[in-house]
């Protein structure tokens, strides 16, 4: 069997109480500084989902609501009541006075809708012919 002496004993246990603080320092550092960070897809971001989320320089690849042409009415929901008109616009559920993109839903007509942005009016149609 192996003795240690007193000093040799003492010197080893305060190598393991500082490696254990140091190891409880870098475990707190890790967990409270790994707050994992959500990316929220835009829901008008049209975005296939075989292609690659990142390209190779780092950046996003999202498609945005950039053109008039970029907008697509899918559906409308009609009723007599304001409140409960829906569009589905891009596969998005909207209601009047929604934003998708820069566009601000004014109207939900039977078989339209129109959109605003910068004062500047388009109406969406269903069948795709689109009113500039």
């Amino acid at each position: 069997m192996r003795e240690f002496s007193v000093y040799a004993l003492s010197r080893y246990m305060k190598k393991t109480r500082v490696l254990l603080f140091m190891a409880g320092i870098l475990a707190v550092a890790g967990y409270a500084g790994g707050e994992e960070v959500l990316f929220e897809y835009p829901s008008d971001a049209g975005r296939d989902p075989f292609d690659p989320l990142v390209n190779a320089d780092g950046m996003v690849n999202i498609r945005l609501v950039r053109q008039d042409g970029d907008l697509s009415l899918h559906g409308v929901l009609y009723s007599p009541s304001r409140a409960e008109r829906m569009a589905i616009i891009n596969g998005e559920m909207l209601r009047e006075s929604d934003c998708i993109g820069s566009y601000t839903i004014q109207t939900i007509a039977q078989d339209s809708v129109v959109l605003v942005k910068e004062g500047k009016e388009i109406t969406l149609r269903m069948g795709g012919e689109n009113d500039q």
